[in-house]
């Protein structure tokens, strides 16, 4: 009793003070203790929090169940959110650039899926280049019209092959004139 009338009493730098103190005495017998003590403090504990839960009415029991499930919820609900959305970014990136038929050919004017086009590359570095890349403009339809979803040009393999060997594919856009 002494001491719960002299706490009211005590100044915040003694507070400060007892605490630390309290805090070392404790850290002392804890690590003193005998694994004998130490089974018998958990044990003690736990009879404890039983008998605090004996003691609760139902509504008490009902609130603190309903406490516990409700953060229960709001994290498994916070993890969720986030999974969610990774997902959905993940999906949205795989659509964008492996979906089918959403690059389309500069030759024949057709979709294909990413797998069966490959970039076409404008800039060349030698005279051999050039002269591929010149061949392969020379065929192809290069307007803005005929870029894909990303703002590149993209040619199909067949193609590709067809005008590298110096023949018209059979289904070109600049040959037929659709």
């Amino acid at each position: 009793m002494r001491s719960q009338k002299n706490r009211t009493l005590e100044t915040a730098d003694k507070r400060q003070s007892r605490l630390s103190r309290d805090q070392v005495r404790h850290k002392q017998n804890r690590l003193s203790e005998t694994p004998h003590m130490y089974r018998n403090r958990l044990f003690y504990d736990r009879n404890i929090k039983a008998k605090k839960l004996k003691r609760e009415t139902l509504l008490q029991a009902q609130h603190r169940k309903a406490k516990r499930k409700r953060t229960y919820r709001k994290k498994m609900d916070e993890q969720h959110c986030s999974d969610f959305v990774h997902n959905i970014e993940t999906i949205r990136n795989d659509i964008e650039t492996n979906a089918y038929f959403s690059y389309r050919c500069v030759s024949d004017c057709r979709y294909h899926c990413f797998g069966n086009v490959s970039k076409l590359n404008l800039n060349f570095r030698n005279r051999e280049q050039k002269a591929k890349t010149k061949s392969l403009a020379d065929k192809c339809m290069l307007l803005d019209d005929y870029k894909s979803f990303d703002g590149n040009f993209y040619i199909c393999h067949y193609c590709r092959r067809t005008i590298l060997a110096g023949r018209i594919p059979p289904c070109n856009e600049k040959k037929i004139t659709f």
